[in-house]
C-alpha cells in the first residue's frame, strides 16, 4: 500500500498540474493539503510497517523512524520541485507544512500508545 501511496504522492506533487486549478481559492489551502498528504503517508507508512512485522502496532521508536522517513520524504519532493525545473518550485513552506502534519499525527497517537498499554520491546498489546 506504502508503495502505491507513494507513487501518487510523487504525481500529484513532481507533475507540472497534476490536478486543475479549484474554481473557489481557499486561503493556505496548498499548506493543508501539503500537510494531510504526509500525515497520511506517515499513517500509512505505519501501518505497512505493522503489517510486515506481523504486529497491530508499531513501537514509539519506530514511529519516531517512520516520521522522520516522512518528513525527509517530504524534504526530498520540494528539492526535486527545485531541481527539475518544470514548472513546479521548491518551497520551504510546503516541506515545513509537510513536516507539521507528520508531527501532528505522531502527536495525536502518542497517547494512544500509553492508553493501550503497549509493550515496545515487543509491540504486542498488554492485557489490563
Amino acid at each position: 500500500m506504502s508503495g502505491v501511496v507513494t507513487v501518487a504522492v510523487l504525481y500529484l506533487t513532481l507533475v507540472p498540474q497534476p490536478l486543475p486549478p479549484p474554481d473557489v481559492e481557499i486561503p493556505f489551502a496548498d499548506k493543508l493539503v501539503h500537510g494531510l498528504m504526509f500525515a497520511a503517508i506517515a499513517v500509512i507508512y505505519a501501518v505497512d510497517w505493522a503489517r510486515h512485522s506481523h504486529r497491530r502496532f508499531v513501537t514509539i521508536k519506530e514511529s519516531l523512524t517512520i516520521s522522520l522517513i516522512s518528513i525527509v520524504f517530504g524534504g526530498v519532493v520540494e528539492f526535486l520541485q527545485w531541481a527539475m525545473n518544470v514548472g513546479r518550485s521548491g518551497d520551504v513552506m510546503d516541506f515545513i507544512a509537510d513536516g507539521i502534519g507528520v508531527v501532528i499525527v505522531w502527536l495525536a497517537f502518542l497517547p494512544t500508545r500509553f492508553i493501550q498499554g503497549q509493550n515496545e520491546a515487543s509491540g504486542d498489546i498488554k492485557n489490563a
